[in-house]
């Protein structure tokens, strides 16, 4: 594909063509339609006009909502980001946090992370107080802003990656990652203990509303839900065995899952983590919390 700009526009297209066909038949026409495109891996809104997004070796914003994209870095390869305004932001990638004060034009490395695998999710309670999940089971922990990082959990050998981290609140949170694990602290991160979630696949998203209500998706199509904080995770009928990477929920009533391309599970019209949008979409399940 071309530029980042023509990349959406041919995404939007194979989108709307794949919607044309038959269930079955989508993710197999998308996959052969995108082989060789970059990956897209994380973007966010910072406000309704401004977006970025990262993935491999590729850092594109927009300021215009989405309508049109500009790459302005192309030198890491990037799993996660968090920015806190126009300028200021953090990236997660396999060496570690990158920081960026212009907007990403320009990215410094200042070492956390180094050696963790990976950092492939944030967290931020506040403008100050955040928390990274990296991989070979490693958690971070700021309390300026990404300026310096504190590990406040690791594993000895054999470990697995960390995907994804939540918190509802200061002292509730959860971390999620291969092999069905699931990490959950009730005192801010002090102490972590492990949750059974009767699953083996990788989980890639996790996703609480409050401290009881929350669930997690993962591969061949993998959800799991809970409504006792995570002491037990029931398995949720999926209609597809696509690896499910993203949740996006504003509340137990609205909840949306992307996938691997072209899977969308949700309310109509959703705004998928790769940052088009596409109507259509079935619901995955009623019976979730």
């Amino acid at each position: 594909m071309g530029g980042p700009s023509d990349r959406w526009v041919r995404v939007r297209e194979i989108l709307e063509a794949a919607l044309e066909l038959a269930p079955a038949e989508r993710s197999r026409f998308v996959a052969e339609e995108c082989s060789g495109d970059d990956d897209l891996r994380a973007i966010q809104p910072i406000d309704e006009d401004n977006l970025v997004a990262c993935g491999s070796y590729t850092f594109i914003a927009s300021v215009d909502g989405g309508e049109s994209w500009q790459e302005r870095y192309s030198y890491m390869d990037c799993w996660s980001l968090h920015f806190f305004d126009l300028l200021n932001g953090l990236a997660g990638t396999q060496q570690g946090v990158y920081r960026t004060a212009d907007g990403g034009l320009t990215w410094d490395f200042d070492g956390y992370g180094q050696g963790s695998g990976g950092i492939f999710d944030f967290h931020f309670l506040s403008a100050t107080h955040g928390f990274a999940a990296a991989g070979i089971e490693h958690i971070f922990e700021t309390l300026d802003g990404g300026v310096t990082w504190t590990l406040i959990h690791d594993h000895l050998p054999p470990s697995v990656y960390f995907r994804s981290i939540t918190f509802v609140d200061p002292t509730h949170g959860w971390v999620v990652g291969d092999d069905g694990h699931i990490l959950a602290t009730v005192d801010g991160g002090a102490t972590w203990t492990e949750q059974t979630s009767g699953v083996g696949v990788n989980l890639f998203d996790v996703h609480f509303w409050n401290v009881l209500q929350g669930f997690s998706v993962g591969q061949a199509g993998t959800i799991i839900a809970t409504d006792d904080g995570g002491a037990t995770w029931q398995p949720i009928t999926s209609p597809t065995d696509a690896i499910l990477y993203s949740i996006s929920a504003l509340g137990p009533e609205q909840r949306w899952i992307g996938g691997a391309w072209g899977t969308v599970l949700g309310t109509p019209t959703f705004i998928f983590s790769d940052g088009f949008e596409s109507g259509n979409t079935s619901f995955w399940s009623s019976t979730a919390p």
